[in-house]
């Protein structure tokens, strides 16, 4: 479970620096930052993106952010924290359009069955996914399946077929 942090505290003051580093896609400060103090990785935040109580996945999938949001994963971040919306990181990536993040996300086991908390009719990523990539993210969830195996066998009349 994510601790959460609802005031303006010191340490929430000490976020600044990562927060902006992720803001701006600046992978080497975002390392340098968040290397302060690796405690925080799980905590979420007042401020922030679709109601709130923001966790750094949030902040890197608005951002597209794919690198940083790489390492958060590669940290062990939570990937389906909700903000005060429920909305999880997939969610934001797939609002926003950005085909490459949900895929990295889906790819590291993001629901896509989720459900944002609002009343009286919840919406799945899919119902919230930006039209310009809803077909691609269908495509890359269909079942891969494998192509057949065939087997080309040659005949004594010196023919070849396939079995």
């Amino acid at each position: 479970m994510p601790h959460k942090i609802s005031n303006q505290s010191p340490i929430y003051a000490d976020l600044t620096g990562v927060f902006n580093a992720i803001k701006s896609n600046n992978f080497e400060s975002f390392r340098r930052e968040l290397g302060k103090d690796e405690q925080r990785l799980n905590c979420q935040y007042a401020g922030g993106y679709f109601g709130g109580n923001n966790s750094l996945l949030h902040i890197a999938a608005y951002n597209n952010c794919i690198d940083i949001a790489k390492v958060l994963l590669d940290k062990g971040i939570e990937l389906e924290a909700k903000t005060s919306s429920g909305y999880t990181p997939l969610m934001i990536a797939c609002v926003c359009g950005y085909y490459p993040m949900a895929c990295i996300l889906l790819d590291r086991g993001a629901n896509v069955d989720a459900k944002e908390d609002s009343n009286p009719h919840p919406r799945t990523c899919m119902d919230l996914t930006h039209s310009a990539i809803k077909a691609s993210i269908i495509e890359y969830l269909r079942p891969k399946t494998p192509p057949p195996i065939v087997h080309i066998v040659e005949m004594t009349d010196g023919t070849y077929t396939e079995l």
